[in-house]
């Protein structure tokens, strides 16, 4: 083995600029552009509750349910089955459901589950809501 050539560690690696790092990470976080992991329901105690207790809204390519809750924070569920697609298909789908979330977060305190339905291959959704109220086209 060669011996090191570093006597000591890089500047990059050093506690300060770790610390540096960590702050504008959190900036970022705070500008609502993440979500956290307490926005997220991923037990399936949740989800039943959710199913059973909640309201019910059915539309063409997904069914979403809504549950009031003391939570201090809105919190998503996706439940997305092999009915949808492969697995490409079904992360596509949860993306796009989860950046309509965190554009358009409900109230804290609600619980929301949506189970989506693909559309005909054939057929394009519009995603509104874009920047500055402009919609894109995806398939």
């Amino acid at each position: 083995m060669r011996p090191s050539t570093h006597s000591q560690r890089p500047d990059s690696v050093d506690g300060s600029t770790r610390i540096t790092v960590d702050a504008e990470l959190s900036e970022r976080i705070e500008g609502r552009h993440t979500m956290g992991r307490a926005e997220h329901i991923r037990r399936r105690t949740d989800f039943e509750r959710v199913y059973q207790q909640g309201a019910r809204l059915q539309g063409r390519y997904m069914t979403i349910f809504l549950l009031s809750t003391e939570l201090p924070v809105a919190r998503l569920g996706i439940a997305a089955t092999k009915k949808l697609g492969g697995s490409v298909k079904r992360n596509y789908a949860k993306r796009l459901i989860r950046e309509v979330f965190r554009r358009h977060r409900p109230a804290p305190g609600t619980d929301v589950v949506v189970v989506p339905r693909g559309p005909p291959s054939s057929q394009r959704l519009t995603v509104v809501g874009g920047p500055r109220g402009s919609s894109n086209v995806v398939r």
